[in-house]
This record gives structure tokens, C-alpha cells and sequence, in this order.
């Protein structure tokens, strides 16, 4: 939309710009995010990507579905097997995503139909929600900084648990083009 990029359109109208707002996943913290960050950026040369830590948890998640599932007694687990694995994910001992708390986790999980464990992952806690099947997070809102042709990063909109605070939309567009424009 910003046209950084020359093989790419770009929105003329500063008028669009300054409306345009827009959620993403709020960026991760702590210390198994910043591990995974530093090791990220080693291995690509930059700082993860939108979605970059929901997307590596979300791998470890699949595996360790599929181990409860097993565990369970599903020889073949299918889509219903692997959901109800997920559902043992988020309680029991605390295992952090990784090599060695994914080998405690595969252990743990296929001992049994009782057998839990409560994962955290690089984005955060993954507290499955069993009504909606969600592992709530945060999220942040973003609007275009026209002026300076980057996305700015407005904060937290949405705590992942039940609070929403929209402090961050009512702020005044930045850029000279803006004015008053919400």
C-alpha cells in the first residue's frame, strides 16, 4: 500500500492511508520469545515476522497433539483425535516448547488418556479455550505513518484474556496529510 517496493501499486490517496487501521498478534516477550528471536535472526538475518512465534508453537502444537492422540489409543489420529489431543495441552506440568520440553511432552502425553501437560510456547502461554478450541493472545493495532512510510505500532488493543482498550484508536493520525482524519 506504502509503494516501498517499486515491482508493487501503491494507494495514492493519503486520505485511505490515514483510515486504514489494522490488528496483528501483539510481538511476544519474555525469555523463551527472546531465544527464539535470537536464534531466528542468526539463523534469517532478521527479527521474526508477524506470526513467526504463533507458527513455531504451532508446529510443536501438531506434534504434541498427535502424541496425546496416540496416547489415547488413536492408532490413525485424524482431525476429531488431534483436537481432543490439544484439549491435554494446557494442563499438568509445565513444559516450554523446544527440543528437550517437546521430548518430556511426547513422553508424558503417550502414557495414557489421562496424561497432560500445560505447553508454553515462544508466542506465550497456549491455553486451549475447550468451548472455543482457542489459545487466546494479545493483540496490537497498527496504522500507516504516511510521513515517514512505515506501519506504526499503536500497543495492545486486546489483553487475550477479556480486556479491550481502544486508547490507541482514538490517538490523532500521524503525517501532514492526516489532519483530523480517524
Amino acid at each position: 500500500l506504502l509503494g516501498t517496493n517499486p515491482n508493487q501499486p501503491r494507494v495514492t490517496d493519503e486520505a485511505i492511508l490515514c483510515t486504514l487501521m489494522g490488528t496483528n498478534a501483539a510481538i511476544p516477550g519474555g525469555e523463551l520469545y527472546n531465544g527464539f528471536a535470537a536464534n531466528y535472526q542468526a539463523s534469517f538475518g532478521a527479527l521474526p515476522a508477524a506470526f513467526a512465534a504463533q507458527s513455531y508453537d504451532a508446529a510443536y502444537l501438531s506434534a504434541l497433539a498427535y502424541a496425546a492422540a496416540r496416547g489415547a489409543g488413536h492408532v490413525h489420529p485424524d482431525g476429531p483425535a488431534l483436537a481432543e489431543g490439544l484439549t491435554r495441552l494446557s494442563t499438568g506440568n509445565q513444559i516450554d516448547v523446544g527440543v528437550q520440553g517437546l521430548a518430556t511432552a511426547l513422553t508424558v502425553l503417550s502414557g495414557g488418556t489421562q496424561s497432560t501437560v500445560d505447553v508454553v510456547g515462544v508466542s506465550g502461554p497456549l491455553d486451549f479455550d475447550a468451548t472455543t478450541g482457542e489459545a487466546p493472545s494479545r493483540l496490537e493495532m497498527w496504522r500507516f505513518d504516511i510521513d515517514l512510510t512505515r506501519i506504526d505500532n499503536l500497543g495492545v488493543v486486546y489483553d487475550g484474556r477479556s480486556t479491550y482498550s481502544f486508547q490507541a484508536v482514538l490517538v490523532d493520525p500521524p503525517g501532514r496529510a492526516c489532519g483530523s482524519a480517524q
